[in-house]
């Protein structure tokens, strides 16, 4: 079963919709958590990080574009969108200057470029033990919300 296949529950079933909410709460908060630990616990640097993340790759989630993918892994820097500071902070609600200020503590601890047009978070960054380590146990938050969701019933029917 994967997420398309999900189903809304029955109207009358507010308890599920309830469970699944805090379920999915107590996810977001695992794996941003994780996120914020790698970034040096620094909650505003982490929504940053994962924005440059999303905006640099989010076009290649076209089906059109899926070709382009490798097998495993990151996609390789060349496939990377430029995210700039001002999109960046449009796309969190940030003030423009709290988001230059992460991107330019991003680029000094590596973990970003800054490159024509905007900054990418390098291949090299999401492949490194630091990253690896984070997606490992973010998979292991994966698997513990949909164990759990799986027993609240909430997939009963589908």
């Amino acid at each position: 079963m994967n997420a398309d296949e999900i189903r809304p529950p029955a109207r009358g079933n507010a308890p599920h919709v309830r469970t699944a909410g805090r379920l999915g709460s107590e996810y977001f908060l695992r794996s941003f958590l994780l996120i914020a630990e790698a970034t040096g616990g620094r909650p505003i640097h982490a929504m940053v990080l994962i924005a440059i993340v999303d905006a640099n790759v989010a076009y290649l989630d076209d089906p059109r574009n899926a070709h382009l993918l490798p097998a495993d892994g990151p996609p390789p820097d060349a496939l990377r969108r430029p995210a700039s500071t001002l999109a960046v902070a449009s796309r969190l609600g940030l003030p423009y200057e709290t988001v230059r200020r992460a991107v330019a503590a991003l680029v000094r601890e590596g973990l970003c470029l800054r490159v024509r047009r905007g900054f990418v978070v390098p291949e090299a960054t999401l492949s490194s033990p630091r990253f690896d380590s984070l997606l490992t146990a973010n998979l292991g938050n994966l698997r513990r919300l949909y164990r759990r969701l799986e027993a609240s019933g909430l997939f009963a029917g589908t």
